[in-house]
């Protein structure tokens, strides 16, 4: 990988950023994400869980992460953080982002616009993201029953 290079290559003049630079979403510990300045989303995506989900499958990779997000205490801030930011992007943002990962399923896609919009549009920050993702469901008429991923 190209970060193996550049240890191997600069390894006496190596400077490592401080963790708030570089949090994840799986991180547990609040004192580290309190602080954060960038949250790094490493292995799984936004649309990989959101895909998930609504019912799609994750790649080998990443199904353990997709199987436990619930043990992640900040995924769903996470990627509120996320929606605030493209929100920043403009207005086709997120459309073009579900698009780009949904365009197969076009009842996906305007579930994640959904999704991400209703997320955005919360001004305090949410633990949890399944009444967003309920909200999102029902207004394509359908039941949250149908979609197994989803759990408290």
């Amino acid at each position: 990988s190209d970060q193996g290079a550049y240890r191997d290559f600069y390894e006496h003049n190596l400077t490592f950023l401080d963790v708030k630079f570089n949090v994840k979403p799986y991180y547990p510990h609040w004192s580290i994400w309190k602080d954060r300045k960038i949250i790094h989303f490493h292995g799984m995506k936004p649309h990989d869980i959101v895909n998930y989900w609504f019912g799609g499958e994750c790649s080998p990779a990443i199904a353990p992460l997709c199987r436990d997000y619930n043990l992640e205490p900040f995924l769903c801030r996470s990627i509120q953080h996320f929606a605030w930011a493209a929100a920043d992007g403009g207005p086709g943002l997120i459309r073009d982002y579900c698009d780009e990962h949904f365009s197969g399923a076009p009842t996906v896609v305007v579930m994640c616009v959904d999704f991400f919009e209703i997320l955005q549009a919360q001004k305090s920050v949410t633990s949890s993201c399944n009444a967003p993702l309920n909200e999102a469901i029902r207004r394509q008429g359908l039941s949250p029953k149908l979609f197994p991923n989803m759990r408290s």
